[in-house]
């Protein structure tokens, strides 16, 4: 999603915006060209910590890492790290990659090292993270 503005109902003296902090409505527009208002969007709660792990490889995070020159038809990498001992893999993946490569990857890297992780945190939509989850469990009864 793009912020494309913020605005009030006028401005008021030395800057100060008129309108109260809460009538202001928040204008977003996503990729999909349609916009949302401040009422549109979850309610702004307190940020909930991350319960520390203790032991490894129980929780890992997992993002994308794009921008890079192509090497050897790769220019993605899957970044997957351990969040107790911060031990990292990096893997190399080609454009455009589907859940089911993904999957195979971790599996290949993570999964027959280290075990299936207890959570995995990332940042990806829910249809990719579900199909992910799904993909993941029927890889494990194969192998």
């Amino acid at each position: 999603m793009v912020l494309t503005h913020v605005h009030g109902t006028g401005h008021g003296r030395d800057g100060e915006n008129s309108a109260p902090p809460m009538s202001r409505l928040l204008h977003v527009r996503s990729t999909n060209h349609h916009v949302y208002t401040l009422e549109h969007l979850h309610p702004i709660g307190l940020l909930q910590s991350l319960k520390v792990p203790s032991i490894v490889w129980v929780d890992v995070a997992m993002d994308f890492i794009e921008g890079f020159p192509r090497v050897c038809g790769k220019l993605v990498v899957l970044t997957i790290i351990e969040r107790f001992s911060k031990y990292a893999h990096f893997i190399a993946l080609g454009h455009p990659y589907t859940t089911t490569t993904v999957t195979h990857t971790f599996f290949d890297n993570i999964v027959q090292l280290h075990g299936i992780p207890s959570s995995i945190m990332s940042d990806w939509d829910p249809m990719f993270t579900g199909q992910f989850w799904r993909e993941l469990f029927s890889w494990q009864v194969l192998n």
